[in-house]
């Protein structure tokens, strides 16, 4: 991941110096020369440099002498906002006065300007500084991680559309009105919607998921709402139900288009008064959970087609956020979301890697993401395990092929070359479309599969093909009722 280093100085020789050595290490500069463009930029929001904000921003070289505004003074400004950036100060004087008076206003070290080894000992601030930003992160997010906690921050990307509906979610987060977000599989969708619990009045409290394409016909209302059972001996078997669990915080219900009517019926009475009824009991309880739910599926649509009921929905739409797939958010967003992969594989990985090469980018730019973040956020960790370069390269993404210089992916390649029956050669794919290896028990099924396929099950020619006996053949296929292949010798 490549460092954005700020320079604050009003001196052109020294600020193009400091470029030059930022630009060595590998980091990417940005210019201020007074501060109070620096003013502007982190409390003002102005003054935005290629689409970066405050907290984008990992060191800050801050000259404490400028004209119009001093270091001391912009360190007195942005103190409280400044988050985790490591400010490193430059003065033209050891005055201890001074380098106490910035320390105490966040500074966290100071060169001395004009000294024979200050370029070297500006390098090591800033490799030191990147370090301390570094483990601070990982506490950060180890410490929400283990309360399960997200926030706004963490969902990445600068397109128009990301950032309107992210804005619907910070308002949607203040209240316990429901929230209903739509978009395609892989988009965010439950990400957000932790967002929206950890950011409100609800955060710390319980967030419970459940995925309703697995809840089964017989026991979802029991999933949902619990149940009471009384055995013959009298004895009373209780469950509480997810509804109950999320008492005080948030019940995120995924796939919500998959609920079958009856279910349906039932979360329609919860939604109206906050009560509910547990099977088998004669009570009446009450939970104040707020519903977040989500879909892969226009719900509108589905009401017209008769498989939701239009009453539900207008309780679960009161809020609605709609997330674009990744391919419709642009290429910003897109390298966006690479680079913090990236990054992140790379600490869990325990890899010095810096970033993505020009060519890897490329790459991912061009291709087509059927499944959204979650698919790159697979492939990218892949190709993390893989690389042991400084970057990211073409090679480590071998799930992903070049024809006519188009990216494709291996799984997408037999319906691009020329079928069975052609002279070609068939290819297969030994990686699924996640990037995971196929066993090589699953490689053998469809090897075989493929062949009968081809060979309209003529059983005898698969095995001269194969080189293996019948026997193995009738294994491999795993089939029943060996009569409804076609064992002729012809």
């Amino acid at each position: 991941m490549t460092r954005n280093i700020l320079i604050v100085d009003d001196e052109p020789v020294q600020v193009k110096m400091l470029e030059k050595l930022v630009k060595d290490m590998d980091c990417n500069p940005m210019v201020m020369t007074d501060g109070q463009q620096v003013v502007d930029f982190f409390v003002d929001r102005k003054n935005n440099i290629n689409r970066l904000q405050p907290k984008d921003i990992d060191v800050m070289l801050l000259d404490l002498s400028m004209p119009i505004m001093g270091g001391i003074e912009v360190l007195k400004r942005i103190c409280d906002i400044k988050g985790d950036l490591q400010i490193i100060v430059l003065t033209a004087t050891n005055e201890v006065s001074l380098v106490v008076n910035a320390i105490d206003f966040g500074a966290s070290d100071y060169i001395v300007k004009g000294t024979k080894d200050m370029f070297l000992r500006v390098a090591a601030a800033i490799n030191s500084a990147c370090e301390k930003r570094t483990l601070k992160t990982q506490v950060y997010h180890l410490q929400r991680k283990t309360k399960n906690q997200v926030v706004f921050s963490d969902i990445i990307g600068m397109s128009k559309e990301l950032l309107a509906a992210t804005s619907a979610a910070k308002k949607a987060a203040t209240s316990s009105v429901p929230v209903l977000i739509e978009g395609p599989s892989g988009t965010g969708k439950e990400l957000m919607a932790k967002a929206i619990h950890g950011s409100g009045p609800r955060s710390g409290k319980p967030f419970i998921a459940i995925n309703c394409a697995e809840l089964k016909i017989n026991n979802a209302t029991e999933i949902l709402f619990g149940y009471e059972r009384r055995s013959d001996d009298g004895m009373v078997e209780k469950s509480s139900g997810k509804v109950q669990e999320a008492q005080d915080g948030t019940l995120f219900l995924n796939n919500i288009s998959e609920l079958k009517i009856d279910v349906q019926i039932k979360l329609l009475r919860f939604l109206q008064d906050g009560q509910f009824q547990p099977n088998g009991s004669k009570l009446i309880y009450k939970s104040n959970a707020r519903i977040v739910s989500s879909s892969n599926h226009d719900v509108a649509d589905l009401v017209r087609k008769k498989k939701f009921r239009e009453d539900l929905l207008y309780r679960l739409n009161i809020f609605p956020i709609k997330l674009l797939p990744l391919s419709e958010r642009g290429p910003n967003d897109l390298q966006l979301l690479a680079e913090s992969f990236c990054a992140n594989a790379s600490l869990n990985e325990n890899k010095k890697i810096k970033g993505l090469s020009d060519n890897a980018l490329k790459l991912l730019l061009n291709y087509e993401w059927e499944d959204n973040i979650r698919q790159l956020q697979h492939y990218i960790f892949r190709a993390v395990v893989l690389c042991d370069d400084e970057y990211l390269e073409p090679k480590h993404f071998p799930q992903i092929i070049m024809i006519d210089n188009q990216p494709v992916s291996v799984a997408k390649l037999a319906t691009i070359i020329k079928k069975p029956h052609s002279t070609d050669s068939e290819v297969f794919d030994i990686f699924d479309e996640y990037g995971n290896c196929k066993s090589l028990e699953d490689i053998e099924h469809e090897v075989v599969q493929r062949l009968h396929n081809l060979y309209d099950g003529n059983l005898s020619e698969i095995s001269k093909k194969l080189k293996v006996s019948r026997s193995t053949i009738y294994r491999k296929l795993d089939m029943v009722n060996k009569n409804e292949y076609n064992v002729s010798e012809g």
